[in-house]
């Protein structure tokens, strides 16, 4: 299970069917299209746009800081200070590409979040 699938099913997020076919264009298939049925379940796309909202969402404090560190092509290391964990550093794993070394970090500080900081990165992934 990839780190953002993770990160999804810890927020909450539902899968929704999409189809390429009559409903192309639009967000997710409808009940009443004929290829609802065979369509398979998705989260919603983890996009640049989500994955800039979760950085800036990071760095909130003046004393929070993100490193992100490229280790070789398709590899990323991802270091956060967190202040309420006593600056004690978390990472994200380094052999993940950019999206899941994000989504690593998110999860590996999941259990300290506070139910609104829980509820803003679900907002954020919605």
């Amino acid at each position: 299970m990839s780190e953002i699938t993770k990160l999804y099913e810890k927020a909450g997020i539902k899968q929704e069917r999409m189809c390429e076919w009559t409903c192309k264009g639009s967000k997710y298939c409808s009940t009443s299209c004929e290829h609802y049925e065979s369509t398979q379940l998705y989260y919603p796309p983890f996009t640049a746009e989500k994955q800039l909202e979760l950085i800036k969402w990071l760095c909130t404090e003046d004393d929070d800081f993100i490193s992100i560190i490229a280790i070789d092509y398709g590899r990323w290391k991802i270091n956060y200070n967190f202040e309420d964990l006593k600056s004690e550093e978390v990472k994200g794993r380094s052999d993940l590409n950019f999206e899941n070394a994000l989504a690593n970090l998110i999860n590996n500080l999941w259990q300290s979040l506070t139910e609104e900081e829980k509820q803003q990165v679900k907002g954020i992934l919605e």
